[in-house]
């Protein structure tokens, strides 16, 4: 074996040793238990890598690009976009079921940084994995199979949104089974998508809100964890111990600003909060409340950008948010989407087959992808982001919707 080989070699070892121990550990792995593992010295990992923290976002990009190499050459041969599509979904399944180590990184370890979106690693993966995605989906609409007005990154958002809350979940112990079990369903709310033709927030006057309504701000700006408890009440223009009076950690002032972004939220979805699906109906079809609803959802990005930014950072990818109480206000809001979704059907409007799980996934997922993209990968405009919830909420009904 050559110098240059035997150096790729020793990188793809302590990328494999990393991967595994950084799955169980995060960044509490300490460079000498990778090295370790790897059996190398610790200098040779800082030859290689600037510090633990490159190291493994370069896990991701390195296994990243070894997933999208073998995908390519998968997808020869298969000339029909629609197939390429579902093949292109079912790999991404496939890899979440067997790869828990990665998934477990990209999840909780790695999404949860800014650091990482600026990162080769994060490029690495737009550009390859999203890559291929945009190439099917214009092929699609090339060919003429697919919409050809179709708002291509909006698509991406919720493919991809999906697949990443069923991982999520998964890793988390909230599903059983293996995601490619939920290909069929899943392929049946991508279909209709990709081939149909066709501020008001409440003022902060008390000492805690302006507390959690600087966390917010702080949080949304710095990232949780590059901020501290001093940076929040310097820009409440409290004392410190002002803080810790109200909130016993910064955790506690994470999730309870959750809480109250949640609140701030709770006129545009009060009616479908006492929304009982056996009770009586409103004047509105099933199909008009659930649109207003998807709309208020998404909106939430365009009011209130530092909360939806600070929630899928610090909320959706924090393991630490699925047992505090903003899970509980924040599952009670979702559920109104299972409601809905329930009542149409019963009622004829959507389509009895429709798997009530994954819509929500989709939806859910879609929002956290696209609040990611709008505010921070692209940081795209209001305008465009209004025009993008136009579309995300006309493909989600359409994906439900009876022909």
């Amino acid at each position: 074996m050559n110098r240059r080989d035997k150096s790729k070699a020793t990188k793809r070892q302590i990328l494999r040793a990393a991967e595994k121990i950084l799955a169980q550990k995060g960044l509490d792995a300490t460079i000498t238990e990778i090295a370790s593992a790897a059996g190398v010295h610790d200098s040779i990992i800082y030859y290689y890598f600037k510090n633990k923290e490159d190291l493994m976002f370069s896990v991701v990009g390195e296994s990243s690009s070894e997933a999208m190499a073998r995908l390519e050459k998968e997808l020869k041969g298969i000339r029909d976009p629609l197939s390429r599509l579902s093949k292109f979904i079912w790999f991404h399944l496939n890899r979440i079921d067997n790869e828990p180590d990665f998934s477990q990184i990209t999840v909780f370890q790695c999404r949860s940084r800014y650091s990482y979106y600026d990162h080769d690693a994060f490029q690495l993966h737009l550009r390859q994995q999203l890559g291929i995605l945009r190439r099917i989906i214009r092929e699609g609409i090339n060919r003429g199979d697919f919409d050809e007005t179709l708002n291509v990154p909006v698509v991406l958002n919720m493919i991809a949104g999906i697949g990443d809350i069923g991982n999520l979940k998964l890793r988390l112990g909230q599903s059983t089974g293996l995601l490619e079990d939920d290909f069929d369903h899943m392929m049946d709310l991508v279909e209709p998508v990709v081939l149909s033709p066709t501020n008001h927030s409440r003022k902060a006057t008390s000492k805690a809100s302006r507390i959690l309504q600087a966390a917010e701000k702080v949080f949304g700006e710095k990232g949780y964890d590059r901020s501290t408890i001093q940076d929040v009440v310097n820009e409440a223009k409290v004392a410190e111990g002002s803080a810790y009076w109200y909130f016993k950690s910064k955790d506690e002032l994470l999730y309870s600003s959750f809480i109250e972004g949640f609140r701030r939220s709770a006129d545009d979805f009060s009616e479908f909060a006492s929304e009982n699906p056996d009770g009586p109906k409103s004047a509105d079809s099933v199909l008009q409340r659930l649109e207003r609803f998807l709309k208020n959802l998404f909106m939430i990005a365009v009011k209130h950008p530092a909360f939806s930014k600070n929630f899928v950072l610090n909320g959706i990818y924090n393991r630490g948010f699925y047992d505090s109480r903003a899970y509980a206000s924040f599952k009670e809001f979702v559920d109104q989407i299972h409601h809905l979704v329930e009542l149409g059907i019963r009622e004829g409007v959507f389509r009895k087959e429709v798997n009530l799980r994954l819509f929500e996934n989709m939806t859910i997922g879609t929002f956290y992808q696209s609040v990611s993209r709008w505010h921070i990968v692209d940081h795209v405009s209001w305008h465009s982001i209004l025009y993008d919830i136009e579309d995300i909420v006309a493909y989600l009904l359409r994906a439900i919707k009876t022909t």
